[in-house]
């Protein structure tokens, strides 16, 4: 028998007959005038049995009991009343008892069972009981999907006080400071339903982004968790934009990267597809290395020796903070200017591309 603070009523759960010797389940609550039978379900049958009241999380515990005449004469169970229903909880403890002393500390902040008659005799050590958070709380995976979208998934987290809640903060970092806004980041409010994943859209391209998890229990009030730690993860670069390529001349083209909304952080490669080699932060080949920065670290680049007259393409590809690459994006092209050679009175004996037989002669 205990007292439910928080409904001001006592509790009373089974006991034995006089006469018969019967053992009860039964659940009775007295409210100051009257008994009123609130349960016929929960514990099994028994006697001196264990109960306290959890003033933190307003639940009567029940703890043990016994049922002489049977091979198991003493239960080690552990029980909570809601003021409805009767919910076992799946923790380890004592030994089976009965008629020990339970109270709950307010000092300690948990409940303390003082010890009890066990088949081996009266028993005289003492354990305290502390409901816990749900466990694990840990972000499984994060990922990100696209350039605008990243994906959580939480680890499945257990507990004794079904079901389980779970949320998610995030924050996005401007290039200064973590904030709770910008970028397009949200948080995932408590919810049953676990993130399996759950998906953060709307972010911008090659975005700074963390996450942490809580989870609670379904108590009243509820046992919630620690903040997890932060998980960092960048968002997927755009592919960028065909290149601007302009300024002609006999032997180089300019190269203009086009970002295609990708922040200034962004590392960009140039990939010349006619030559078939990564450019360099001079213009030259750099073979199959491709040669990562930012936009404005490349500015305008010239590409040298080219071959005149003949038409060059080109492509950029970007890579996030992560250092993870897009593909190669739409090609641009440009023509280099062909090579002519005049005669002293202007005439033309030969251009760039095409193949003359030219005989030089004195004039004196």
């Amino acid at each position: 028998m205990a007292y439910d603070e928080a409904r001001q009523k006592i509790v009373l759960f089974g006991g034995q007959t006089h006469y018969s010797g019967t053992l009860l389940n039964d659940t009775w609550e007295w409210d100051g005038v009257s008994w009123e039978q609130v349960a016929t379900t929960g514990p099994e049958p028994r006697s001196c049995d264990m109960m306290t009241y959890d003033p933190t999380r307003q639940r009567v515990i029940l703890f043990g009991g016994g049922k002489w005449g049977s091979s198991e004469p003493l239960f080690d169970d552990t029980w909570e009343w809601d003021g409805s229903e009767w919910t076992e909880i799946d923790v380890s403890g004592p030994s089976a008892r009965e008629a020990g002393a339970m109270f709950y500390d307010e000092a300690m902040g948990c409940i303390i069972l003082l010890g009890g008659n066990t088949i081996g005799g009266i028993k005289g050590d003492t354990w305290a009981y502390t409901a816990a958070p749900p466990t694990p709380n840990t972000i499984a995976s994060i990922a990100a999907v696209s350039a605008n979208q990243i994906d959580i998934t939480s680890t499945e987290a257990q507990d004794n006080i079904p079901p389980v809640f779970y949320r998610l903060d995030g924050q996005y970092y401007d290039g200064s400071a973590w904030g709770d806004s910008g970028g397009g980041v949200s948080d995932y409010d408590y919810s049953t339903t676990r993130p399996n994943p759950w998906s953060d859209t709307a972010l911008v391209a090659n975005g700074r982004y963390r996450y942490r998890q809580q989870v609670k229990d379904s108590a009243n009030p509820a046992n919630e968790s620690a903040w997890s730690d932060w998980l960092e993860k960048y968002t997927l670069a755009n592919i960028p934009s065909a290149p601007t390529v302009n300024n002609p001349n006999f032997a180089t083209l300019d190269v203009t990267i086009n970002p295609n909304g990708n922040p200034n952080h962004t590392l960009f490669a140039i990939y010349n597809v006619t030559g078939s080699y990564y450019v360099n932060a001079n213009g030259g080949s750099d073979g199959a290395n491709a040669v990562w920065q930012t936009k404005s670290a490349w500015g305008t680049v010239t590409v040298v020796d080219l071959t005149p007259e003949s038409t060059y393409e080109f492509k950029c590809k970007a890579k996030n903070g992560d250092g993870t690459e897009t593909s190669l994006g739409e090609s641009g092209s440009g023509i280099t200017l062909s090579i002519t050679l005049t005669s002293h009175n202007g005439g033309e004996v030969w251009r760039g591309g095409s193949s003359y037989n030219i005989t030089w002669t004195t004039t004196r």
